[in-house]
């Protein structure tokens, strides 16, 4: 469900998410400290400073009915489509149930949390944000969730590319890997344009798996990608290629769709994909 209730502050995977961040971008931080940021006693802050960056952004609380979401080099037309259909098997609203769409609630949470990054973090640039920020806002309220962004937009070298040199030295590097470590999945993604930066790699660096994995298999990534940072969306890549039979490659080849949707492969679960061989050797 997406923004349809808020969270408790004893919900365990807020806990979980803002404290791993944390973590990560504070190593010479005690733990303590560190965790202290999922528990109560962090609530008023957070919310403060999120209330305080909203006003500064919209005066008028009027004004954010009329607010207009930044792609953030998304694309507007990806960004409508991730509003209206991409995350229809996350609503289990009753209310909305026939409806592909995020509920409207959640669309108002999502769209003032992309234009306060956009204006007050000066994030003009980050494709895979949208996807992040509506990830998170299934577990946070909108407080939490700006919390949380700010942390990984500060650490720019664990989380997100926030510009388009980081971007394309992200498909320039993957690419690099998959040459050396699948040669022949290298030279035919090549043919079809599937290591392509500006469409072929898109399910991956800017859509983070929404559009290719079920919805419980993204939520565990979430929960790995928050812990290691952006190293877990080469691994998890990586291990999608490695499930991906030669005779199978010949077939997506042939419908250029390298990374068609891998939830309509029944025998491919998160325990598949996470727990294979391939994607523990991937850790470092």
């Amino acid at each position: 469900m997406i923004c349809t209730n808020i969270c408790t502050h004893n919900n365990i995977t807020l806990l979980v998410w803002i404290s791993s961040v944390e973590r990560l971008v504070n190593p010479h931080l005690p733990v303590a400290k560190t965790d202290s940021h999922g528990t109560v006693c962090m609530r008023d802050p957070i919310e403060a400073k999120w209330n305080l960056s909203l006003n500064a952004v919209f005066p008028n609380e009027i004004d954010r009915e009329d607010a207009v979401s930044p792609d953030l080099g998304l694309g507007q037309e990806t960004l409508n489509q991730l509003i209206q259909h991409d995350y229809k098997e996350w609503n289990t609203s009753t209310i909305d149930k026939q409806s592909d769409a995020i509920p409207e609630k959640g669309v108002k949470s999502l769209t003032l949390i992309l234009c306060t990054v956009h204006d007050i973090l000066g994030i003009e640039y980050c494709p895979p944000l949208p996807d992040v920020a509506t990830i998170l806002l299934t577990h946070m309220p909108e407080s939490y969730v700006f919390a949380t962004i700010r942390e990984m937009i500060n650490d720019t070298s664990n989380f997100l590319p926030v510009c388009q040199k980081d971007y394309y030295s992200w498909c320039k590097t993957y690419a690099v890997i998959v040459k050396r470590m699948f040669p022949a999945h290298y030279k035919a993604m090549e043919e079809c344009g599937a290591l392509d930066p500006s469409k072929g790699l898109d399910p991956i660096f800017k859509r983070f798996f929404v559009t290719i994995l079920k919805r419980e298999d993204v939520l565990h990534f979430m929960d790995i990608f928050l812990i290691e940072g952006c190293k877990a969306i080469f691994r998890l890549a990586l291990s999608l290629l490695q499930l991906i039979s030669k005779k199978e490659l010949k077939v997506r080849i042939k419908s250029s769709s390298i990374y068609q949707p891998f939830y309509e492969n029944t025998n491919i679960t998160f325990t598949t994909v996470f727990g294979s061989d391939r994607f523990k050797l991937l850790v470092e």
